[in-house]
């Protein structure tokens, strides 16, 4: 989906703060700071669940006997509009309590993961891929805490976690890039549709024509989870990881959750407390 977002320069997004409200900020930060996060020694359940709901999946004696695996699913839900912009509500609250959620898994050990891009790692070349590591660099530079940025989420990590955390998009090619372009057409007619100086019958024949692209969108979902969840499994034998994070889209975690059973991975669901809400 990279290839299809839009770059925009950052600095009219973050405006210059009055002293009040740097004061403010500060302050807040200062609490935030004081926030006790759950370290290496607290269970892998309660410290999830500092975060969100956590079902755990053990391993089954039916299963292909891969019980030294152990995977948390991340839930997640995507910004899917072009650009790089400023969020509120719901998503602001998913990204930071995601993050948590994912900062605790590296104090526990775990050094993988994988996420919804094309197999292989995450581009760096590509326009949009650049925008997306400098937004993050900037960021962090300034003392952002990165959740009220649409960053590709996957990308933060690697550049927020670099040297200590692997991340691998492990979605099928294919799959992934028919998908991602579809949802630029997606884009495109829901600028048109939305057009009230255009023709009723053109905005009409755009709605439809995203109708029919969602309906192909929904159709992939859960070959796209079970082929993540096989290259998650492949690289994790392949370069000697136990234990690892794999973050999807909501719609993919219930077909990767039966290929990990099915695995004999030990499975861990984990949605954080503002992931049902709109």
């Amino acid at each position: 989906m990279l290839s299809k977002l839009m770059t925009h320069p950052l600095d009219p997004m973050i405006p210059t703060m009055s002293p009040r409200i740097a004061l403010t900020a500060a302050l807040a930060a200062l609490m935030t700071g004081c926030v006790t996060e759950p370290g290496p020694e607290v269970p892998l359940d309660e410290g999830l669940a500092r975060y969100g709901k956590v079902t755990h999946h053990p391993t089954s004696d039916a299963a292909d006997g891969l019980s030294q695996l152990r995977v948390v699913i991340i839930r997640d839900r995507h910004y899917v509009h072009g650009g790089i912009t400023r969020v509120r509500g719901p998503l602001y609250h998913i990204q930071r309590e995601n993050r948590g959620a994912i900062g605790f898994l590296i104090r526990k050990g775990f050094r993988l993961m994988g996420c919804e891009a094309a197999l292989g790692p995450l581009p760096t070349d590509s326009d949009a891929a650049k925008a997306h590591r400098e937004a993050v660099r900037e960021a962090l530079a300034r003392s952002d805490n990165l959740h009220s940025l649409t960053i590709y989420q996957p990308i933060r990590y690697e550049e927020e976690f670099r040297q200590v955390l692997e991340v691998l998009g492990v979605e099928d090619p294919e799959l992934y890039q028919g998908d991602a372009d579809r949802l630029g057409d997606i884009i495109r007619l829901r600028t048109v549709a939305g057009r009230s100086d255009s023709p009723r019958e053109l905005r009409m024949k755009a709605v439809e024509e995203m109708v029919a692209i969602l309906r192909t969108i929904t159709a992939n979902v859960d070959a796209r989870g079970r082929a993540a969840a096989c290259n998650l499994i492949e690289h994790m034998l392949y370069a000697g990881f136990d234990d690892s994070i794999i973050m999807l889209g909501g719609a993919h975690t219930d077909a990767a959750l039966e290929v990990l059973r099915e695995k004999g991975a030990d499975v861990r669901v984990f949605e954080c407390n503002s992931y049902g809400r709109r």
